[in-house]
């Protein structure tokens, strides 16, 4: 219900930079602000006819010392974290493109502005379709793998846009293509995050959503200012603000579930190889953490890490020999 909630919700932004795109080509841009007047009144007309859910609002004093310990209780829990993290991040990327797409589409890659709205509007194609397969996919195989589908997803498509950003051409349909599916991904991400956070707290359910609403805002409205701020007339900087963010969420995802796929691999393992075997990825570990430093930390490793490292690898071999002579 949410994810359908959510590809609903799309609708308004799916249409709006078309027409707003030609009331500014049509008129200038006074028209715009007569345009969401309308919207506005029209918005107001239709709260007439809407009824409270909750006969409780408004009885007895606000407390805000309440509201705010709620931040601290959700932000306490790491379940709540990781989906704040896999979904508000993800919503992040999209806010990064939006902040500087006019000026992608228009400056950048010469689209004619009663047009923008149509290259805005296959981007937002992509967040509802994704809104609306995380709908089926949820029921089939469950919140987890729909949002790794949604990561990967998000990740392809970072990819693509950073390999864009960083070549020599950027032709139009290859940046529509990146963006739509960041959006896509993070129509797989942002429903089922928002629905696992909440499920977290069932009894506290719209204090739960309230704060997941209030962080995925903040940290939207953060990557916007950002790509505000840094653009270039390139799209390195939009691009760099979305890579950031697709990690980040990636980084949620691991949070929630990166101890259940380690561990579920090695109980994969030992169902289909030998338990010495399966031991071995204990040789593995410390030569890959240290290559991981070098790599990407700058890390400088001496005579002596390379001994110890040695002596650790050693240590690991005196303990699952024996398990490999048993097996011979």
């Amino acid at each position: 219900m949410m994810a359908l909630l959510a590809a609903a919700m799309a609708v308004v932004p799916l249409f709006a930079p078309v027409l707003g795109s030609w009331l500014l080509y049509c008129f200038d841009w006074r028209a715009q602000f007569a345009g969401m007047l309308l919207f506005g009144l029209a918005t107001l007309a239709g709260l007439r006819a809407l009824v409270e859910s909750c006969p409780s609002i408004g009885i007895g004093p606000l407390d805000l010392w309440r509201v705010f310990g709620q931040f601290g209780t959700c932000l306490r829990s790491r379940a709540f974290v990781g989906y704040q993290l896999c979904g508000g991040a993800a919503f992040a990327s999209s806010f990064a493109y939006i902040s500087s797409a006019s000026f992608i589409m228009i400056e950048m890659l010469g689209v004619a502005p009663q047009h923008f709205g149509y290259t805005f509007m296959l981007c937002v194609a992509g967040y509802m379709g994704g809104a609306l397969l995380s709908s089926v996919l949820v029921t089939r195989i469950g919140i987890r793998r729909t949002l790794g589908r949604g990561v990967a997803v998000n990740l392809a498509g970072i990819g693509l846009l950073c390999a864009l950003a960083f070549g020599p051409a950027q032709p139009l349909l290859a940046v529509i293509l990146a963006i739509f599916l960041c959006f896509l991904g993070s129509g797989l991400c942002l429903s089922n995050s928002q629905m696992g956070a909440i499920s977290q707290y069932p009894m506290a359910a719209g204090c739960a959503s309230a704060v997941f609403g209030f962080v995925q805002t903040a940290m939207a409205a953060t990557s916007g200012y950002v790509v505000g701020q840094s653009y270039d007339g390139t799209l390195v900087p939009t691009a760099l603000a979305m890579t950031c963010a697709v990690l980040l969420s990636a980084l949620g995802y691991l949070v929630l579930f990166g101890s259940i796929i380690a561990f579920s691999a090695y109980l994969y393992l030992l169902k289909t190889v030998r338990p010495a075997a399966a031991t071995s990825y204990a040789y593995v570990n410390p030569p890959v953490a240290v290559l991981l430093g070098i790599s990407f930390a700058g890390e400088q490793i001496g005579h002596e890490e390379w001994l110890a490292m040695a002596v650790i690898l050693l240590a690991v071999l005196l303990i699952t020999l024996p398990q490999w002579r048993r097996q011979i």
